[in-house]
Parts: C-alpha cells; structure tokens; sequence
C-alpha cells in the first residue's frame, strides 16, 4: 500500500512535467509570458507560454512543498498519517484533474494550483515516520522505509506512459 500510494505521490508530481513540452506553442519567442490565448494545432491545444512561464509552471510546486515538509510530520503525530497523506493525495489528485480546466484561466491560476500541489504532497512525505513509528515493528521499519523509497518506480512508469500519451493523444 505504501509503494503504490508514493508510485501515485511521485506520479502527480512529474506527470505536468512531461505534459507541458507538448502544450506549449511551438514559436516560444513571439508570445507574451502571461498570455491565456491557446490555439490549436493538429487538433490539439497549444499554450502561448514561454520558457520562463514553463519554468515558473514546473518549479512553483517546490514553492508549496518547501512550507509543509516540518509541519507535515508534526499535523501526522497530532491528526494521524492516514488523514495526512490521504488528504494530501487526494487533494493533490483533484488539482490534478482540475489542470486542463486551470491552463485556461490566467496563468497566474495555474502557479497558484501548483503551489497548492505543492503544499498537499510536501506534508505527505513527513507523514510516513509517525505511522512507521506506530504501526510498523522496530525489526520490519527497515523494509517498511525501503518499500516506501522504492516507490520512485512511479516517476518512472509516468514518464514512460506520459510520453507514450502524449505522443498518441
């Protein structure tokens, strides 16, 4: 459960990383950095972003996961890891179906999810060491915590399947 539950951690996490090389317009240089103007090309829509608006849109969730990285594992000893992650996930995973919605607004909206993004899956992380520490035996905390680092297989698959998507789709 663990694996799977940081496979989707890491997977909400790169899958708009992959995405955006194919939502933007091609000719970066002639567009305005806040444009909300798309157009569609080929039948898909293409964003008029440029690389310091791609860039801003990818590193504003570091922004959101920096401030709840030390309260994460804190709110987890006093409200519980379960509601912790959980909550984070799926508030994370909400955001993330909410993006192609949010890519149409000013971009200003789509930094401010990411941000948000951000926020609910830095507090998922610090959550783990309380629950390890309550439900798991001192001798099987090691497997436990190798489980969990193993789930970066999720970044992975969603770079594989995401190029694989976005190529077909």
């Amino acid at each position: 459960m663990v694996i799977l539950g940081f496979m989707f951690n890491y997977m909400l996490r790169v899958n708009l990383a992959m995405a955006i090389t194919d939502m933007i317009q091609i000719n970066e240089t002639s567009v305005a950095r806040n444009s909300t103007d798309s157009v569609k090309v080929e039948g898909v829509k293409r964003y008029h972003w440029d690389t310091y608006a791609k860039n801003d849109i990818l590193g504003y969730f570091f922004w959101g996961y920096i401030l709840t990285e030390i309260p994460g594992g804190r709110l987890a000893e006093i409200i519980g890891a379960r509601r912790v992650f959980g909550g984070g996930m799926l508030a994370a995973s909400l955001l993330t179906i909410l993006t192609p919605v949010i890519c149409d607004l000013p971009i200003q909206a789509i930094l401010f999810s990411r941000v948000l993004m951000g926020f609910f899956l830095g507090a998922t992380w610090p959550a783990i060491p309380p629950m390890a520490a309550k439900w798991i035996p001192p001798l099987e905390r090691s497997k436990f915590i190798a489980n969990m680092m193993a789930s970066s297989l999720g970044a992975a698959l969603t770079m594989t399947v995401s190029g694989l998507l976005t190529e077909s789709f």
